[in-house]
């Protein structure tokens, strides 16, 4: 702030010292009482403001369920799929809303040395450590939290790429949870007899939802993988169908169609649970397959996290059983939905 100004003026100063019987006078000299100069602003240099000292305010969010990816060796990817609550499963918050988003949901979650529970077959198979290393996984249409670490896994359980996680303190507990039992050992995806049984459990849902059939159903599977479809057994499969198209991002003819099925392997036949089928052209493309499961909910079927495929994004959702009707317990705000009526239970 400049100093205000005010007019000059005149001050006549007489000074006059008595010393003893002796006066002695001095001449008078004039003060001339000037406002300041209105100070030079400086060249100031912009410097962000030091946060450092600054606490972050962690996401007030509930327990977050995690996609586990292995790497190579023992390092592993875990992104943030939903928050788990006892009522369900809800979306993570929209980074594009949530100022600091990835500094304030680390905080707390994925801090180095946090512990976190590895999911698969049923039980608790492995751990995984975040390192403290975290970022963004855009290969979602929802942009996830993700982190880095190493992983320890039981040894029947090397072979396998995708689980499911919790932190240590959010995971259940519980004997259906347990790691002292042996866990069940699936047939091998490539093995013969389950690819029958995939072809015998589609051809009964392509006749009982009146589908159109493929030239050829082998030839339009896309992905199978065992699962363990019960709380301790008995071990079944998932499988994907693609008519008129392939399992990924991009468009396809309006006759293409998407059929996931899951089915118990009985003793003389496969016995479907649940499928999900949805046309491309009337319903929009939503090509699924299985990513992980797990019965979290403790309602004798595992929840079934899925990737699905859309004509220009890839998304992610959770179908389940509650009360042996299954439907769509979450789906990736931004994606493709399933089709209403395009989920069926057998059972």
């Amino acid at each position: 702030m400049y100093a205000k100004g005010f007019p000059s003026f005149l001050v006549l100063v007489m000074i006059i010292v008595s010393s003893g019987c002796d006066n002695v006078e001095f001449g008078g000299f004039q003060v001339e009482l000037r406002p300041p100069a209105p100070a030079v602003a400086p060249l100031v240099e912009v410097v962000e403001a030091d946060t450092a000292g600054v606490p972050v305010v962690p996401l007030d969010l509930e327990p977050i369920l995690y996609l586990l990816e292995r790497g190579d060796g023992s390092a592993a990817t875990l992104t943030a799929v939903a928050q788990f609550t006892e009522e369900g499963y809800i979306p993570l918050p929209d980074p594009d809303e949530t100022p600091d988003f990835l500094t304030r949901f680390s905080a707390g979650r994925l801090d180095p040395g946090t512990e976190f529970d590895v999911l698969a077959r049923g039980m608790r198979v492995g751990t995984f450590l975040a390192d403290g290393t975290v970022g963004l996984d855009e290969s979602t249409c929802l942009i996830r939290p993700s982190a880095g670490g190493l992983l320890e896994l039981r040894p029947e359980l090397e072979g396998e790429q995708h689980f499911l996680a919790l932190v240590r303190s959010d995971a259940p507990v519980g004997d259906s949870l347990g790691s002292s039992r042996a866990a069940p050992t699936p047939v091998a995806p490539g093995n013969a007899a389950l690819g029958a049984a995939s072809v015998t459990a589609a051809q009964i849902v392509l006749q009982e939802m009146n589908i159109p059939w493929p030239a050829s159903i082998p030839q339009a599977r896309m992905d199978l993988q065992p699962l363990l479809t019960g709380a301790e057994g008995p071990m079944g499969l998932a499988a994907t169908f693609v008519y008129g198209g392939t399992l990924g991002i991009g468009p396809v003819p309006a006759v293409a169609y998407g059929l996931f099925i899951v089915a118990d392997l009985g003793a003389t036949r496969p016995e479907p649970i649940v499928a999900w089928y949805q046309r491309s052209g009337a319903d929009g493309k939503a090509f699924p397959r299985l990513l992980g499961a797990q019965d979290l909910y403790a309602t004798g079927r595992p929840d079934l996290l899925l990737e699905v495929f859309g004509t220009d994004t890839r998304s992610l959702a959770v179908l389940g059983a509650r009360d042996d009707d299954w439907s769509m317990l979450y789906e990736d705000p931004c994606g493709a939905p399933a089709a209403r009526g395009g989920v069926r239970s057998f059972r």
